[in-house]
């Protein structure tokens, strides 16, 4: 079973803002000062608000129970962990560790949702303590 972890939204809603009021302050920019050459800096401003949506609409990493594939900004893996079996990792402090070394999953740009069941699934003595309580 293949899950997915997605961004966590107020960073994606973040970038599309931004995009958006970049955009209105170059094309105000370019107005006032009455250069319309500065109006190409809109295509930064689209880019900022396609990283935007592509992040609300893509994961951020999907992971089973014998690999984990992160995932960069626009769609290509990033880093790809692969192990024998769940068992082998690892966590302490919130973060994930393969072999003693820390995965380069950043907990905070991930919906927390997401990243409990992540840590659940492969804690999954605690996953079923908690299901007790």
């Amino acid at each position: 079973m293949i899950s997915e972890i997605k961004y966590q939204a107020i960073w994606a809603k973040g970038y599309i803002l931004f995009g958006v009021l970049f955009g209105l302050l170059f094309v105000l920019g370019g107005i006032i000062l009455k250069d319309y050459t500065i109006l190409f800096n809109l295509i930064a401003a689209a880019i900022v608000i396609y990283y935007g949506y592509f992040m609300l609409k893509q994961p951020y990493a999907k992971y089973s129970d014998k690999e984990i594939k992160v995932f960069g900004f626009l769609g290509s893996v990033r880093k790809h962990y692969e192990f024998k079996s769940a068992d082998t990792i690892e966590i302490k402090d919130n973060r994930l560790y393969l072999a003693g070394r820390k995965l380069q999953i950043s907990s905070w740009m991930v919906d927390k949702k997401d990243w409990q069941r992540l840590l659940a699934f492969y804690n999954a003595e605690e996953a079923f303590l908690d299901e007790l309580v």
